[in-house]
């Protein structure tokens, strides 16, 4: 179970915790509290493992994640800081549904090639080439991702793949790269916060995490072998998994 969640999540670029949250609360029983810190840990292990792969692979450069990886730690902060003032529900609403938005084009963009009648090729969101000031939409596009995952508490890596590919930042497959690349740090983290506050099972998350170990090698694998078009229904789906979490 650990290595399918790890895959999927590696392959997808969420990072895994609307995979093993779920896992922990209602398969291993795990109070709420505990299922979460556990999962962070995981979560952890998954980001780093697969980003190293990533960029073992060359799929990204560790210069293209670094400042999506500077930007998003402060964001979270401030989003966790606003979080007292804002309404979290109604935030994640808007982003469920800009999720939902982003996964259908997704789709969309699938079942077209999959019905052209014409060897006309689906264009593929994401860089055409170096942008001017793309470093700084990298930083801004850090701050936003790390602001809206420090006020919902979802992962930053469902938020980074829309917007890297709908800002035209990266192709959907160095999107995912980058993702799982760039909540790395805030992973770690958050997973050591989490330990030092004593709210992981090491009993519980052991398993997983040696089955992490396996899958965030295996997706990365299988991304770098998977065309674009069989990639993108994948990623969609598992991005319609947190949506549904954060509508409902």
């Amino acid at each position: 179970m650990g290595v399918a969640a790890a895959s999927l999540a590696s392959l997808s670029g969420v990072g895994g915790g609307v995979f093993f949250v779920p896992i922990f609360l209602f398969i291993v029983g795990l109070p709420p509290n505990i299922a979460v810190g556990s999962s962070k840990v995981v979560v952890a292990i998954v980001s780093i493992v697969s980003g190293l792969t990533y960029l073992r692979q060359g799929t990204t450069r560790i210069s293209r994640a670094a400042p999506l990886m500077v930007s998003m730690i402060p964001g979270a902060a401030l989003g966790a800081y606003l979080v007292a003032y804002i309404d979290p529900r109604l935030l994640e609403v808007i982003l469920g549904l800009f999720i939902t938005y982003y996964s259908f084009r997704l789709l969309l963009a699938t079942a077209r090639k999959a019905l052209a009648r014409e060897a006309k090729p689906v264009e593929e969101e994401g860089s055409r080439g170096p942008r001017p000031g793309g470093r700084y939409l990298m930083l801004a596009t850090g701050v936003a991702a790390g602001l809206f995952a420090g006020l919902t508490g979802t992962g930053g890596g469902a938020i980074l793949v829309p917007m890297l590919t709908l800002l035209r930042i990266a192709k959907l497959k160095e999107a995912v790269a980058i993702s799982m690349l760039s909540i790395s740090l805030g992973a770690v983290v958050s997973a050591a916060i989490h330990v030092w506050t004593g709210v992981v099972d090491f009993g519980a998350a052991a398993p997983f995490a040696l089955g992490a170990l396996v899958g965030s090698v295996l997706g990365p694998m299988a991304a770098s072998r998977l065309s674009t078009d069989a990639l993108r229904p994948i990623v969609a789906l598992v991005l319609l998994l947190v949506a549904l979490r954060l509508l409902f």
